[in-house]
């Protein structure tokens, strides 16, 4: 992992967050075929990722979609299942960091209601 200078640093609130919106992602992945294995994911799968917890939040990281299975939902689908799997260990708080040109990502949480996680605050909007 990695945070300091130039990185984006985001949180969510698991307790506030409704899956109701980005379910259907989940849903068309799995009716179009997409298996998601048990977490951690496996890097032969379209997508590989990271998920680790401490002091009450979790860390999702180092995850991606292949490029041949860009635009399929996959990312958002994913991002469900670590709010689910962080939850389901009593976490509080799922936290990602980005570089500041991951666009796609950072968009992509922040539909999702990630917002600023600067250092010593619990939520913030200045984490550009």
């Amino acid at each position: 992992m990695f945070a300091g200078r130039g990185v984006v640093r985001l949180q969510l609130d698991l307790e506030a967050f409704d899956d109701a919106d980005f379910s259907p992602y989940l849903r068309r992945c799995q009716q179009s075929g997409i298996d998601f294995p048990p977490w951690p994911t496996s890097v032969t799968q379209p997508s590989v990722g990271v998920l680790w917890h401490a002091e009450g939040y979790a860390f999702s990281e180092m995850t991606g979609v292949l490029p041949s299975h860009c635009g399929q939902g996959i990312s958002p689908a994913m991002k469900l299942l670590a709010i689910g799997f962080a939850r389901s260990c009593g976490m509080r708080w799922l936290r990602a960091f980005h570089h500041p040109c991951n666009a796609a990502a950072i968009g992509m949480n922040r539909r999702l209601g990630f917002v600023g996680d600067d250092p010593g605050s619990e939520s913030s909007e200045s984490a550009h």
